[in-house]
């Protein structure tokens, strides 16, 4: 036998091998090697986190320290995107490493969706392919960048995840006991604290369960349908109470409900072309954003092609189906500035969950979606080497770029860390990325953003915010080259001292980011010997 054949038999007798594997001993060799590569990828990136996970950390620190939100130390400001994520940092903190408290908290929530996840499709038994695709998607290499970022992301996925199978499952179980009562009613709460935009997925879940439990009566006339959907949401208002409780909390400890930031990173009018945007956002996720979008056409494809689900679910589904768009159309409306696809996660994950749920409990109760069960075809060795072909070149292609941008913020995270930026602290800087350069120089941030400095701030034009920055005499900045270019006329920058520069990528750019002293500040320069060089033209 030729070497060739040799190699070509061998390979097709492992694959054989794992083929006629027992599914308890398949199940164990498949959950060790997602282990491994799940764990491996934490690694590799356990320094990176993203800019605004460092603002969090900041507020963290203040609210421990001074017992309210504050960005300073002194005046109250909303600039924090989730109350709920600055409290459980603040206790986190005494428990973790500073600088990485945030990270600690976004993988354990990562986790914990891997398993909430793997828990429903169990449930299943897995019948339901999709719940193996939502696994994989899961542990995509763009997935573990934006769900282990240091931001509350992972926790509002973990959240929606579980609600959307919790929400379902309530449709079918009328019995309430009082702690199983305030149970739904704090978690109704905690959701929305944990951001505002999540009373959707609260207010959501709960008409999409008194439509699911409306529908699963008997009676089908529009009257009798009516008298019960009153009397379902009369009975069943916990989460809809709980969250109406978390916006009373939120407007008596902020005074406002949406925050600072989402005033600042709002144009204030519609914006067709931030539709386009959020089509990058997932298209610069890969297989993560793509995939789930995916998963959730599938599902409901196969929902709406079911007549007997159609014919009975449709308010239900439609309803459980509609926060995603309602989140893109929000986006357009409010003309709200995109920065990746975390923004629109939560919703896929409770919709996608919610179909799932309801194509696993028709499986076994409607005869006819059994055609729709997985093609034992596709379970052939041909389908599965292509399918596993197809995954690795995805993977190694979308693997690359993760690896880059995690290596460069952790390379950044290790530097500033090591630079003694404290040299910065009381002394005035401004800069648009405020996180990293907050958190680590200690110093009072004048943010072109206008996300931490009071909602005047967030209200004004960033030209406006240009002209107040330059007019308090900054004495450091931390700027990209552009960014330099806006302030030139505001600023001398030519007689500064370039202190420190510090590289960022993102998936098709890598900026330089470059730490600005003011000519009388030179001395205090943090760290070793201060770059070659002087001026900013560069």
């Amino acid at each position: 036998m030729l070497p060739k054949e040799r190699v070509e038999v061998l390979r097709r007798g492992r694959i054989a091998v794992f083929l006629v594997m027992n599914s308890r001993d398949r199940c164990r060799l498949l959950a060790i090697a997602a282990a491994g590569w799940v764990g491996g990828w934490i690694w590799l990136t356990r320094y990176f986190q993203l800019d605004d996970a460092y603002i969090h950390l900041r507020y963290a620190e203040y609210l421990r320290r001074y017992g309210f939100l504050t960005f300073d130390g002194v005046h109250k400001t909303g600039g924090c995107s989730s109350l709920l994520y600055v409290g459980l940092l603040s206790v986190l903190l005494g428990l973790a490493k500073p600088a990485l408290a945030s990270k600690v908290l976004s993988v354990a929530s990562y986790l914990s969706i891997l398993v909430a996840v793997w828990v429903l499709g169990r449930r299943d038994r897995f019948r339901n392919v999709l719940w193996t695709g939502l696994l994989i998607v899961l542990m995509s290499p763009m997935a573990l960048r934006w769900l282990c970022d240091g931001m509350e992301t992972s926790l509002t996925v973990f959240v929606a995840t579980a609600l959307g199978g919790l929400a379902y499952r309530l449709a079918q179980d009328p019995t309430r006991s009082a702690a199983r009562y305030a149970a739904l009613v704090i978690l109704g709460s905690l959701t929305v604290l944990l951001r505002i935009e999540l009373s959707l997925l609260v207010a959501t879940a709960s008409v999409a369960t008194w439509f699911l439990a409306v529908e699963r009566q008997t009676g089908t006339d529009w009257q009798s349908r009516s008298k019960a959907l009153l009397h379902t949401a009369g009975r069943e208002s916990h989460l809809a109470g709980g969250g109406c409780a978390a916006l009373a909390l939120t407007l008596y400890l902020t005074g406002r409900l949406l925050p600072d930031t989402a005033v600042a990173k709002s144009a204030g009018g519609v914006q067709i072309v931030q539709a386009w945007h959020v089509v990058r956002a997932f298209a610069a996720s890969f297989s993560f954003g793509l995939g789930l979008v995916g998963i959730w056409l599938l599902s409901l494809t196969v929902l709406l092609r079911t007549p007997a689900l159609r014919r009975r679910h449709a308010a239900s589904l439609l309803m459980a189906s509609s926060v995603f768009p309602v989140m893109v159309a929000a986006t357009v409306v409010r003309g709200q500035y995109i920065h990746g696809v975390r923004y629109f996660l939560w919703p896929l994950a409770f919709t996608i969950v919610w179909n799932l749920c309801m194509i696993s409990g028709a499986a076994t109760s409607e005869q006819s979606f059994r055609g729709w069960r997985w093609p034992a075809r596709w379970r052939s060795e041909p389908a599965l080497v292509a399918s596993l072909l197809v995954l690795t070149a995805a993977w190694a292609v979308e693997g690359r770029t993760v690896r880059r941008i995690t290596a460069d913020a952790s390379g950044v995270f290790l530097e500033m860390r090591n630079d003694h930026l404290e040299a910065l602290q009381g002394k005035l800087g401004v800069a648009l990325d405020i996180g990293l350069i907050s958190y680590f120089s200690k110093g009072e941030i004048c943010d072109l953003g206008g996300l931490v400095n009071g909602r005047a701030r967030a209200q004004a034009t960033f030209e406006e915010r240009e002209r107040d920055c330059s007019a308090q005499s900054p004495a450091f900045a931390y700027l990209t080259t552009d960014q330099t270019r806006e302030l030139r006329g505001l600023i001398d920058f030519h007689s500064w001292l370039v202190c420190r520069q510090y590289r960022l990528s993102n998936v098709d750019s890598r900026q330089v980011h470059y730490l600005l002293l003011r000519p009388d500040l030179a001395a205090v320069c943090p760290g070793p010997a201060p770059l070659a060089g002087r001026g900013s033209g560069r």
